[in-house]
């Protein structure tokens, strides 16, 4: 989410097509949740995210916002056993973000110089140790970590049965030229049970994330301050026996407020209507 401290600036101046999972039954067994892999190997992801903001900017009506990031991922995995590296490459990567002041920003992966490094233990906890240079129209619209986060799942890193339920809580720190941006979410997982992809059986994990922003500073010489919260609801399919996220499927909504003291403008009501995607690739 660290897009959303791209709202102020409003006021002040192959995506989704994979197909769904066969319907399965719950697994009468314990299945492997973990990340545990043998030798060196890469996956490559396609991946979706857009998110429309909605502002209610008072004498100026409602205010709306798109933001939207596809392309296709390859994640390149070495190590085994208790610890993982993961190298993050982006093949290809089209970002938009439209605002009614100013128009429509637009890049691709020339404006992703580098890649991700990525440390990730069994359950999938994350990270970051090195991130690529991005230019300021990449920056208006990618997250440094929040751009490579969902192509990695949360797991309880052990065997399981279906019901068990994990909880996981990510904070994450994303600072701009003028602004920062804090976010955290709790990311409760439950095990459904199992399903059919592609004739492979796969894991059916379903997800909720309470999520809290904030973002905090300056933008155009003028103070900000906006915080959103709200819940996000998800399912994972994971392969147990190649160690593997399938694909992640998210969507809901954030609402809160936009202050700008320096203009006057307290508590403008925002909600942010999220829809992501993300899905293993040949």
């Amino acid at each position: 989410m660290s897009r959303a401290a791209l709202l102020p600036l409003v006021l002040l101046c192959d995506a989704a097509c994979a197909p769904a999972p066969t319907p399965g039954v719950v697994g009468a067994g314990a299945v492997p949740l973990a990340y545990d892999l043998a030798e060196p190997r890469v996956a490559r992801y396609g991946f979706a995210d857009t998110t429309e903001f909605s502002i209610q900017a008072g004498p100026m009506g409602v205010m709306r916002v798109l933001s939207a990031e596809s392309g296709l991922a390859e994640v390149a995995f070495r190590g085994a056993g208790e610890e993982l590296e993961a190298v993050v490459r982006l093949v290809r990567y089209s970002g938009r973000f439209e605002n009614p002041s100013h128009g429509a920003i637009e890049t691709d992966e020339g404006g992703i110089t580098g890649a991700w490094t990525v440390r990730l233990d069994r359950r999938g906890r994350l990270e970051v140790l090195d991130t690529p240079s991005l230019s300021d129209a990449a920056r208006q619209i990618a997250g440094p970590e929040s751009l490579v986060r969902p192509l990695f799942a949360h797991l309880p890193g052990s065997r399981a049965e279906a019901g068990a339920v994990w909880v996981d809580t990510v904070s994450l720190t994303e600072e701009g030229p003028e602004s920062v941006t804090r976010a955290r979410s709790i990311i409760t997982s439950t095990l459904v049970g199992d399903t059919v992809v592609a004739g492979q059986p796969v894991a059916l994990i379903g997800t909720e994330s309470a999520m809290q922003v904030e973002v905090e500073g300056t933008s155009g010489g003028v103070r900000i301050l906006q915080r959103m919260s709200g819940t996000i609801q998800g399912v994972v399919l994971w392969n147990p026996a190649a160690s593997t996220l399938v694909e992640r499927t998210e969507s809901g909504a954030l609402t809160g407020t936009l202050e700008l003291p320096d203009m006057g403008f307290q508590g403008l009501p925002v909600e942010a209507v999220v829809r992501r995607w993300v899905g293993l690739r040949p």
